[in-house]
């Protein structure tokens, strides 16, 4: 091969070589996807064992006792308007005579007294129940601070009482309200307990001795109603009659139907049972 035919075929080869894409580096691998099933997440934490509801009743004393409440007759709408003062329901001669019945334990009265409770320049508007000591043991009413009322209280109308803790929140923010005076309808008691368990502003409010609201309040009561000032006499919103043996509640039952039936013509009087067992809604 002469020396131009050796050049022509290096050139040709050149060309050749130049026109050739060098290689490209291989790719990287992906990292192989993770199933689901198997990605890392936090452990979920341990489910909380199951509490029991704490019951709003006392339900093991609850088998001994009924109620009796105080009702408004529907016919007597037209009548109150022409009285000075509304007068119906449960008496305390009712509560007197059935004192003497057989198989009766305990009689708790009960009496509600919508009102302004006011501790400096704060106030709450409050339902203020007026009892007895009893009234704790049938509800399983505990106390966070200091005490509720005793059968000392109402012996003697101490004018003392306990609180709920929305008002005792409304009246006191942060202050403890053990010791404190409020003052309700003109009348001034000492702060002797605040209560656990807060069911919401339906709810009585303030607790004082039942014989204390009678001495201090009197028997007829200023209310109003639709706008307007009623003077209203229930001498007892609700008697709580707890029988000395649950076996004996129908009998006794039976003898409260006996005392009351003639004695209220108008039946301005009703009888209601306890729930026997818990129910899903009873508050914590």
């Amino acid at each position: 091969m002469n020396r131009y035919a050796f050049g022509a075929v290096a050139l040709l080869a050149g060309l050749v070589c130049g026109c050739r894409r060098p290689p490209e580096p291989p790719a990287e691998a992906e990292p192989p996807a993770v199933p689901p099933a198997v990605q890392l997440v936090p452990d979920p934490p341990p489910p909380r064992p199951l509490q029991p509801p704490r019951p709003r009743w006392n339900y093991e004393l609850l088998r001994s006792v009924f109620f009796l409440r105080s009702v408004k007759p529907p016919d007597d709408s037209a009548l109150a308007t022409k009285q000075s003062v509304e007068s119906y329901g449960l008496t305390t001669d009712d509560l007197t005579r059935m004192t003497s019945l057989p198989g009766v334990a305990e009689l708790i009265p009960v009496r509600e007294i919508p009102s302004e409770v006011k501790y400096r320049d704060r106030l709450a508007t409050v339902t203020v129940t007026a009892t007895t000591a009893g009234y704790a043991d049938v509800y399983s009413m505990k106390s966070s601070a200091g005490r509720f009322l005793t059968a000392a209280d109402n012996d003697n109308a101490e004018k003392v009482c306990a609180l709920k803790p929305w008002v005792a929140a409304e009246l006191f923010a942060s202050e403890n309200p053990l010791g404190k005076s409020v003052t309700v309808r003109g009348h001034v008691f000492t702060v002797v307990g605040v209560l656990v368990r807060d069911t919401g502003k339906e709810d009585p409010g303030l607790y004082i001795p039942y014989r204390t609201s009678r001495a201090a309040f009197g028997e007829v009561l200023a209310i109003q109603r639709d706008g307007k000032s009623v003077n209203v006499k229930v001498d007892l919103f609700e008697i709580i009659v707890r029988t000395t043996d649950p076996d004996r509640r129908g009998e006794v039952v039976n003898a409260v139907r006996d005392l009351l039936e003639p004695r209220h013509p108008k039946k301005d009087w009703d009888l209601t049972y306890p729930p026997d067992r818990p129910v899903q809604d009873d508050p914590p």
